[in-house]
C-alpha cells in the first residue's frame, strides 16, 4: 500500500525575527512558522515539498511585509486552512480574535473557549499553532503578566509584542 503524500509549495521569508517558512497548497496557506519549528519538521516529513512561489505565498509575502512595516491597517490574511479537534479549532480561532496591541492570559483563553479549568491543555494547543503572527499566540501571556510559553523563545515574543505596542 502506498502512502498518499500531499505536494505543497514552500517559501522562506526573511524577517526581523528570523526566517519564517510558509507552506501552501494551490488554494490555502497550510503553515506559517519560524524556521526552528518542531511542527514544521513533522509537516515536511509528510509532504512532497516544492520550493516555489505561488499566489498564496505571494499573498503571504505581502502580509508579512505589511506586518513588519507596521502597516497594520493594510494586513490582508491569505486564505488559510485550519484542521484539528474541536478544542484545537476553538482555541486557534480565539487567537485570531485577540486584538492587535493587547494581550490575554492562558487562563482567560481557557475561559474564552469555555474550558475554564483546561488552561494547561489550552496552552499546549496554543503551542501547536501552525500560523505564527497570523494567529497571534505571542499575545497570550502568563497570569501575572509574565512572558512565558512561546515556542520560538521569549526574545521573539517580546519583540513581537513591542512591535505591536502591546507591552
Amino acid at each position: 500500500m502506498s502512502k498518499n503524500i500531499e505536494i505543497v509549495y514552500k517559501q522562506d521569508f526573511s524577517t526581523p525575527c528570523g526566517v519564517m517558512v510558509a507552506l501552501a497548497s494551490d488554494t490555502h496557506l497550510l503553515e506559517l512558522t519560524f524556521g526552528d519549528s518542531v511542527l514544521l519538521e513533522k509537516t515536511l516529513q509528510r509532504r512532497k515539498v516544492i520550493t516555489a512561489m505561488n499566489s498564496i505565498l505571494q499573498e503571504t509575502k505581502r502580509y508579512l511585509a505589511a506586518y513588519f512595516k507596521k502597516q497594520f491597517l493594510d494586513l490582508k490574511y491569505p486564505p488559510y486552512l485550519l484542521s484539528g479537534t474541536p478544542l484545537q479549532l476553538a482555541t486557534w480561532s480565539a487567537l485570531a480574535d485577540i486584538n492587535l496591541g493587547t494581550t490575554i492570559t492562558y487562563k482567560q483563553m481557557a475561559h474564552t473557549v469555555n474550558r475554564p479549568t483546561a488552561y494547561r491543555a489550552v496552552g499546549r494547543i496554543i503551542g501547536q499553532n501552525y500560523f505564527d503572527i497570523m494567529l497571534p499566540c505571542h499575545r497570550v501571556i502568563g497570569t501575572h503578566n509574565n512572558l512565558c510559553g512561546y515556542a520560538h523563545g521569549l526574545t521573539i515574543k517580546r519583540w513581537l509584542l513591542e512591535h505591536e505596542d502591546a507591552t
